[in-house]
């Protein structure tokens, strides 16, 4: 499990109709809410899940949003809420990655390994091949990056 870290909130644009906050990893309610926003966003609109017709495998999508479950407790994920209703209605699951040790795997690499579903296996494939394009921890000299992941909006808030 990465260490924890925060983010100032104070720096969230919250005026207007949307309240942004961090997603918290104790409160499952917002946990399950954000994660059906990206059931009803994400995972069926997303080019590469549609490509690979992710959605039309529900055990894909179980391992996948159990992914998500992991990725929340790094503390950093944020979630839009319509202020009138109180609705989650986008969220971004985002994940700290720390430099992994030579030879070791790194965080995609770790979780893939779970996956069993042909359809999460070749998600993670890509998500993995495209963090190895290019040595973020070396082009930037540092052993900690910010990855947004998944980031999901209700269609009808589009």
């Amino acid at each position: 499990m990465s260490p924890s870290y925060s983010i100032d909130t104070s720096t969230l644009h919250n005026s207007g109709e949307f309240q942004f906050e961090i997603l918290d990893p104790t409160s499952s309610t917002d946990l399950e809410e954000s994660i059906l926003v990206l059931r009803e966003s994400f995972f069926p609109l997303e080019t590469v899940h549609r490509g690979i017709k992710a959605s039309d495998n529900p055990l894909a999508i179980d391992e996948l949003e159990q992914f998500c479950h992991i990725t929340v407790r790094d503390g950093v994920s944020v979630i839009a809420r319509e202020k009138s209703t109180r609705k989650i209605c986008a969220t971004a699951f985002c994940k700290i990655q720390t430099k992994p040790s030579p030879g070791k795997p790194g965080a995609f690499d770790e979780i893939a390994t779970s996956f069993k579903q042909p359809e999460s296996v070749l998600i993670l494939d890509f998500m993995t091949q495209v963090d190895g394009m290019v040595d973020l921890f070396g082009k930037y000299s540092t052993n900690t990056l910010y990855e947004l992941m998944f980031l999901g909006t209700l269609p009808d808030y589009c």
